[in-house]
């Protein structure tokens, strides 16, 4: 954040600029002009704007928060206290004789970028967008600021959509009546029999079987043949085999072209390099999480290899897949 510089206020005393401006409303009420001050009045304060804080801040000064944010880590964040904002102001102070400037962004987009999409896939909107703005500070010619874009603009409309059946489904359940349980009637006790003066008859005698007992199994005449007898046992039911997981196919590339060559490389003298990088495929087919193992040399192509990784695309899969890539450039 740059910091800001107080407002300068010209002082007047207050005494005396107050009868100036009673006397002043004096004259008008009594000439009928509207406004009119009188001769010799103290002309009113005036504000001076606020000065810039890079206006305030020499070159210098800025190279040396830059650097002591990056050493601290604070490439992007927070806000107003980072290396790339930093780096931002010393650029546009002296935009044609900062090249240290111009190749320390260069260096830190990336970061910025990776940044945006851990943003994104987080649901922290305002950051991403405040990530995305940077970036287009930067350079706002990068390629990968319209892939970040369509996937902000996904995110939320995932979300609301999620938002809007949570609440269609709230909306549902209080709406319908919740049953409730009506207890049975009450039934009354039958009346007593009333006796009655004839003597009951007697029931017919029933006659009652009585179960035969169950025929005793048959011994084998011979015991030893009982012995080899084998018992029999009840079938076992065969268990059924789960069914292996479908084993992950090999990705399906839709479009993935190689890095250009920097131009950068080219103006500082190299013809070949390579860089190392390892990324999720994600399982709608999209390049996310573009991080770089190993870069020989260091500060060249990485960016041209992230930007380039940004756009690439396969076909959608079961689920999210880690790869790890290496790109040798020779010019």
């Amino acid at each position: 954040m740059r910091p800001s510089s107080p407002f300068r206020v010209a002082r007047t005393p207050m005494r005396p600029l107050a009868l100036a401006m009673l006397a002043a409303l004096a004259v008008a009420c009594s000439s009928g002009e509207p406004g009119a001050a009188p001769e010799g009045a103290p002309a009113p304060a005036v504000i001076a704007p606020a000065e810039p804080a890079a206006v305030a801040m020499a070159t210098d000064d800025l190279a040396s928060k830059a650097q002591q944010a990056v050493a601290d880590n604070r490439i992007y964040a927070p806000e107003g206290d980072n290396a790339i904002e930093f780096y931002l102001a010393q650029r546009e102070r002296e935009p044609t004789g900062e090249a240290s400037a111009e190749a320390a962004l260069i260096e830190l987009q990336p970061y910025a970028m990776m940044a945006a999409e851990q943003a994104i896939a987080g649901a922290d909107f305002p950051e991403a967008e405040r990530l995305i703005a940077l970036m287009v500070r930067i350079d706002a010619t990068a390629p990968s600021l319209a892939r970040l874009r369509e996937d902000l603009d996904a995110a939320r409309n995932a979300q609301a959509a999620a938002l809007a059946a949570a609440a269609e489904a709230a909306a549902e359940a209080a709406a319908t009546p919740t049953p409730t349980t009506t207890p049975p009637p009450a039934t009354r006790p039958a009346p007593a029999p009333r006796p009655s003066a004839e003597p009951p008859s007697r029931a017919p005698a029933t006659a009652v079987r009585t179960p035969s007992p169950a025929p005793a199994p048959a011994r084998p005449a011979n015991p030893a043949q009982a012995a080899a007898a084998p018992a029999q046992r009840p079938a076992a039911t065969p268990a059924t085999p789960a069914r292996p997981a479908p084993a992950a196919g090999p990705l399906v590339p839709v479009s993935t072209p190689f890095p250009p060559f920097p131009s950068e490389a080219i103006a500082r003298g190299r013809s070949m390099g390579s860089v190392t990088v390892r990324f999720t495929v994600r399982a709608n087919g999209r390049v996310a999480d573009v991080r770089v193992v190993e870069a020989r040399p260091e500060g060249l192509f990485e960016r041209t290899v992230i930007d380039t990784l940004g756009e690439w695309r396969f076909e959608p899969g079961a689920g999210d897949r880690t790869e790890t890539r290496t790109f040798n450039f020779r010019n």
